[in-house]
């Protein structure tokens, strides 16, 4: 009776070996493609980079004059806010005071 459970044991794990065995390639396959696929957006990001720091390094007189200018304009703009920050800041304080004054005088105008 154990020879068959034996028996029976074997026929399974030689089924099971085979089906495994024909699926290996493909599992190969598939999972070395996700990794290159990986590595290859890695490598191409990284020479995005190296390219960036090179022209960085370069000191190329048209880059750097390009970069001058776009901070500059960085630098207006900031600049700008920082101007309609305040006077938007001196608008809302104006108009509230000048929505007291009305409502105080109201208030007189009430009262008399």
């Amino acid at each position: 009776m154990k020879e068959i459970y034996y028996l029976f044991t074997l026929v399974l794990v030689s089924i099971g070996s085979v089906y495994v065995s024909r699926l290996y390639p493909r599992v190969k396959a598939r999972f070395l493609r996700v990794i290159n696929k990986r590595r290859n957006e890695l490598d191409k990001r990284i020479e995005q980079l190296e390219f960036r720091v090179k022209l960085h390094e370069s000191k190329d007189g048209t880059y750097l004059h390009k970069f001058d200018l776009h901070e500059v304009k960085f630098e207006e703009v900031e600049e700008q806010i920082d101007n309609l920050a305040k006077t938007m800041s001196r608008r809302t304080k104006n108009d509230r005071d000048m929505i007291r004054r009305e409502v105080k005088e109201y208030l007189k105008q009430l009262q008399k």
